[in-house]
């Protein structure tokens, strides 16, 4: 289990400073506002492998993201951008893998996880939000429509 950091990281809406997970230091782009159509929500036990795996398959899977909040426990910690990724972890890593070139694979499905995607069910919002579990008792709850509970999309 991850301790929290020393370093504070933004306050919250009552002036009181938000601990940011040393998980997540490495990812957040410092200065970057948290205004973004598109969140990350962790658990306090997630860890930076998680967190960073979470921030591929979404960064993959929607081109057109480019800012994301990061949430810790439903918390906004900060924020990180395709932009920081790119040039903080030369992303996205070369697509060639051992194998490629005799086209060689393991049988089975690969044991990566699958995120899960939430949006807003009122009409016109484009909040979304990223999760690696579901919890059906604590949905995210949408931050543009007074605490509206997020439908799970497949």
């Amino acid at each position: 289990m991850t301790t929290p950091s020393e370093q504070h990281g933004p306050s919250a809406a009552d002036g009181t400073d938000i601990v940011v997970p040393d998980f997540c230091e490495n990812l957040l782009e410092p200065g970057l506002g948290t205004a973004a159509s598109s969140r990350i929500d962790l658990a306090s036990d997630a860890d930076e492998d998680v967190f960073a795996d979470l921030v591929d398959a979404v960064l993959v899977s929607d081109p057109g993201t480019e800012v994301l909040e990061v949430a810790v426990d439903g918390v906004v910690v900060g924020a990180t951008s395709r932009s920081f990724i790119r040039r903080t972890f030369a992303w996205p890593p070369d697509p060639r893998s051992v194998g490629d070139a005799d086209r060689s694979e393991l049988a089975g499905d690969a044991g990566e996880f699958q995120h899960l995607r939430y949006t807003c069910p009122e009409p016109g919002c484009g909040r979304v939000t990223y999760r690696v579990r579901h919890d059906a008792r604590r949905p995210p709850l949408c931050p543009d429509h007074s605490g509206t509970a997020m439908s799970l999309r497949v």
